[in-house]
């Protein structure tokens, strides 16, 4: 089994430019070359055309050795043209576009991947896929999104009062590439329209996330969701923008987590929270980057962080 390769997914935009960047390093730094079988940057809608090229030019090289497995896919190549896209929250149609994307994808595994996320140890197959040919799911304490817990599971009649606690909705994801298809497929048999429109014209009350609607899918073909995925602690952890305003929470706390505890595999700092970080922040940032072997000087950290296209 430790001879199968994974697919790696992430979905691009502007904001993120210098963390993709970032993950891109790290991918050449920590990455088992025996294990990657091609990665998919795919490009967001309303892309402009510097950071299309920034892509293409100062991302991709970043890869090093493992350059030639990546494929870079135009918005429009992946989903589907539906004017439901057009001015929507970009968290959401992003969830769409990943699941859509899963159709270029050969790889039995799909590493589904933020551009906020980079690799700060060595990682290899057995760190996404058990033993058992099972996909490692985290099982952390989730933030919120409990209402769309419950609708993609009754989506798929399974009562979400049966299943806790609910998987921790943050990436990276490790998704049975079958498993996606068939949740997509299986949503375009009952709606008779594109996954992707039935994703994005979901109302309000009746919003559901990618990660939630694989769990659903899942549940409804077996009575416990640890009989598809071997759950387990996150190998991830990151500074959100609700961190800044949590007096109990410090960024430095969190670095020293990183750097203490070997488990965590990946790093992130979401976009809306890099204005808030102070000159200090950065350079702590950057010392824990250099720390990593992601950068040589202190002084890079500023680059990635502060580069937006």
């Amino acid at each position: 089994m430790s001879h199968q390769k994974l697919a790696f997914l992430t979905i691009c935009f502007g904001a993120e430019a210098g963390m993709l960047r970032l993950q891109a390093r790290s991918f050449s730094k920590f990455v088992d070359p025996d294990c990657v079988g091609s990665i998919h940057l795919v490009i967001d809608r309303g892309s402009t055309t510097e950071f299309i090229r920034y892509v293409s030019e100062q991302v991709l090289p970043e890869f090093g050795h493992l350059a030639h497995l990546v494929s870079i896919h135009a918005f429009e190549e992946t989903a589907p043209t539906h004017s439901s896209d057009v001015g929507l929250d970009g968290w959401r149609r992003q969830q769409a576009l990943k699941l859509v994307a899963f159709h270029k994808i050969s790889e039995p595994y799909t590493v589904v991947l933020d551009g906020k996320n980079h690799f700060i140890r060595s990682v290899r197959f057995r760190d996404f896929v058990c033993e058992d040919s099972r996909p490692i799911m985290s099982h952390d304490v989730s933030r919120g999104l409990e209402a769309e817990f419950s609708n993609s599971l009754r989506y798929f009649e399974v009562n979400p009062a049966s299943y806790r606690p609910q998987p921790f909705a943050t990436t990276p994801f490790v998704f049975p590439t079958h498993a996606v298809t068939a949740t997509l497929d299986e949503i375009e048999r009952r709606e008779n329209l594109s996954a992707y429109e039935w994703f994005l014209t979901r109302p309000a009350s009746e919003r559901v996330t990618e990660l939630y609607l694989l769990v659903g899918y899942s549940l409804s073909q077996c009575s416990q969701l640890e009989e598809h995925f071997h759950l387990d602690w996150s190998i991830a952890n990151g500074w959100w923008p609700s961190d800044i305003r949590d007096p109990s929470i410090s960024l430095e706390w969190l670095l020293s987590d990183l750097r203490s505890l070997p488990r965590f595999k990946l790093s992130s700092i979401h976009h809306r929270a890099i204005p808030e970080l102070t000159t200090g922040q950065i350079g702590a940032v950057g010392s824990f980057w250099c720390d990593m072997n992601l950068i040589q000087e202190r002084s890079e950290a500023e680059d990635f962080l502060l580069d937006k296209r």
